[in-house]
Order: C-alpha cells, then sequence, then structure tokens
C-alpha cells in the first residue's frame, strides 16, 4: 500500500443561482494528494486512516438547506440552516475512512445561496488526513 504524505481538498460551489439538486460541482481550490475526483466533487480514499471533513453552506433569504456528509451512501452528519434569512449550515467531522470509500457532500433538503459573483463561494467541502 501506498503512503501518502499529504491529503487535502478545499473547494467551494461558484455558480448563478441557486442550487436546487442533491449533487453539485465545486470549484477546486486546493488539491493536494491522490483521492479527490475533480469533476464527480467527491474523495474517494486512497489512503485509508482519520480524516477530518468540513461542510458549509447558507441557504437562500426565504428558504432553509440541509447538508449531510456522506460515506458511501451513509450519513454521518448534518447541518442545517433554517428560514431565518441567509441561515448557515455548518458541521466538522473526524471519521475513520477505509481504503475505496467515497466521501461526499448531499443537499438533502432545501436549497443553497449562491449570488452571481463569480468566485465568491457560500457552499464549501474540506477534508484533510490526520497525522
Amino acid at each position: 500500500m501506498q503512503h501518502f504524505e499529504d491529503l487535502l481538498f478545499d473547494m467551494f460551489v461558484s455558480s448563478d443561482e441557486c442550487l436546487k439538486t442533491a449533487s453539485f460541482g465545486f470549484q477546486v481550490l486546493t488539491s493536494v494528494g491522490p483521492g479527490f475526483n475533480h469533476t464527480g466533487g467527491y474523495f474517494r480514499c486512497m489512503c485509508p486512516g482519520y480524516y477530518v471533513f468540513n461542510v458549509h453552506g447558507v441557504a437562500p433569504l426565504q428558504g432553509r438547506a440541509r447538508l449531510d456528509l456522506m460515506r458511501n451512501r451513509q450519513r454521518v452528519i448534518s447541518s442545517e440552516a433554517q428560514y431565518y434569512g441567509f441561515g448557515t449550515a455548518a458541521n466538522t467531522a473526524i471519521i475513520r475512512v477505509y481504503l475505496h470509500d467515497i466521501v461526499y457532500v448531499y443537499l438533502a433538503e432545501g436549497l443553497l445561496y449562491e449570488n452571481d459573483a463569480k468566485f465568491r463561494g457560500y457552499a464549501s467541502f474540506t477534508g484533510y488526513k490526520l497525522g
């Protein structure tokens, strides 16, 4: 098995409208090491161990959102933004990830806010390997 010293990815959603689908694409800011799929927006583990994952999103002014961090189609954590004007959904988890596990963010309910300014993201997904 290969050993990788550095594994990191950091990305945000950049679009022209509120996201209405359960799957969404990210603009990748940083990706070091193997495993992150740039076109699919998911992480496939090539180096098992403990990882820190962070999810963040903002709901529209008149809406709500629930973001789920998923591992192999199973919800690990959820974060919810309420109806009260651009509510924020954010959460962090430390989870053990095994070889070939797939980790991604799923928009389980509601909408995510995005304005029309390019390169300004209000939703993000970050992950890195501990030790």
